[in-house]
């Protein structure tokens, strides 16, 4: 199995698509696109489906974060956003990556959000699908209750509350609350597939309801491409907007999809478009 070691974790990843592409005049590197999956607690088998799409145009890269899925760090003291951030960065050294394009979904897009914070000279360029620079909680809930009712809209408060949430409500959140996310319904098949760590949700619990980007957005250079939806009541189309208008020093290029949920169930093809367009543009041989 393929591991990454940095520093006191061990890094799964997957690799889809080759790095150089055959031409009649030699070789040429094509774009690394290095995609994190959202959760927490879930693996890069969600993103799998969508990304290795991908391959046709880029190398594609995912990983588990430490203590996801298949990456071995059993210290929860390390499950956190900061931690993820920096792991990014000894990845892409870890594989001798240059100039690679970070790609982040849900909370893999915090993470990108934060590496772009960092390291704003690093990457090729960000992606980022149905994600924010923070969560609104009670905008959420609100969210939750105008489309299914009061009970939803309580159980997201209820899950999203920074004093954690109870193991009844994370499974009430997850079997009635997570399906309103997508238009289109998320096959069961994901759920079996990903190695499920509950417990790295409810260590970042604090932390998911009260982080907090927007004021650090303007130190993010360089290109910016942000996939949204515009029906999720989990990830707000106003908050994205809100985070994109936020990047002032980057080139973003905002595409929200209508009548979308999330981007990979409800607009695969138009998103991997997207992404192809982007890396076309931005990548540099």
């Amino acid at each position: 199995m393929p591991y990454a070691n940095i520093g006191d974790a061990k890094i799964y990843y997957e690799i889809y698509g080759h790095e150089l592409e055959l031409t009649d005049n030699g070789t040429r590197e094509r774009p690394t696109l290095v995609v994190m999956h959202g959760g927490p607690g879930v693996d890069h088998t969600f993103e799998v489906e969508f990304s290795k799409y991908c391959a046709s145009f880029a190398q594609v890269i995912l990983f588990d974060h430490r203590g996801n899925g298949r990456s071995i760090d059993n210290n929860p003291a390390h499950w956190n956003l900061a931690q993820w951030t920096k792991d990014v960065h000894a990845f892409c050294e870890a594989l001798g990556l240059k100039k690679p394009f970070i790609q982040g979904v849900s909370v893999g897009g915090w993470v990108a959000m934060q590496f772009a914070i960092q390291y704003p000279d690093y990457a090729g360029g960000i992606i980022l699908l149905d994600t924010e620079a923070y969560l609104d909680v009670e905008r959420i809930s609100a969210a939750f209750t105008e489309r299914a009712g009061k009970e939803m809209g309580e159980i997201v408060q209820k899950f999203l509350q920074k004093e954690g949430a109870s193991s009844e409500i994370v499974e009430q959140y997850f079997q009635k609350c997570i399906p309103l996310c997508s238009n289109n319904p998320i096959p069961e098949l994901y759920f079996k597939r990903a190695i499920l760590r509950p417990e790295v949700g409810a260590q970042l619990q604090y932390e998911r309801a009260t982080f907090n980007y927007i004021n650090d957005l303007h130190k993010i250079k360089g290109p910016v491409l942000y996939l949204t939806n515009t029906t999720n009541p989990c990830h707000l189309f106003e908050v994205a907007k809100e985070t994109a208008d936020a990047m002032i020093n980057a080139e973003v290029t905002f595409v929200p999809f209508e009548n979308c949920g999330l981007v990979q169930f409800d607009a695969k093809n138009k998103g991997i478009h997207q992404i192809k367009q982007f890396l076309q543009k931005y990548h540099q041989n």
